[in-house]
């Protein structure tokens, strides 16, 4: 059963937790309320993370880093090394919330002319 409450899209966007590895991390996805990312970091549900989100695979045109505070609200176990978690969104680094708000529009964007052009 899926309990999403917002569309997800699909964002290659490289990351970094703190805690954190120090390796890049990847998001999967991202909604207006949260994100979901794969990471070697041991992460527990209802754990604050902080992440580093780098929008350098211009996505927006132009390359830009800012932060996300977020709870974890679900985690997957990948393989011995890797998990997959879902977090909810609790708030933004100064100037992160439009950034945020922009990508989504992109992305949005882009989903709607790729299944308009697959019409074709």
């Amino acid at each position: 059963m899926d309990f999403r409450k917002e569309p997800r899209h699909a964002a290659p966007l490289e990351i970094k937790t703190v805690p954190g590895s120090g390796n890049h991390e990847k998001v999967i996805n991202v909604s207006r309320r949260g994100c979901s990312f794969h990471s070697p970091v041991n992460f527990q549900k209802h754990d604050t993370v902080f992440l580093r989100i780098n929008t350098q695979n211009r996505i927006l045109e132009y390359d830009l880093v800012f932060a996300v505070t977020g709870v974890v609200v679900w985690k997957r176990r990948r393989s011995a090394e890797r998990s997959v978690y879902g977090v909810s969104v609790l708030g933004f680094e100064e100037g992160g919330f439009p950034v945020w708000k922009r990508l989504l529009k992109k992305i949005s964007s882009i989903i709607a002319t790729t299944s308009t052009n697959k019409g074709l």
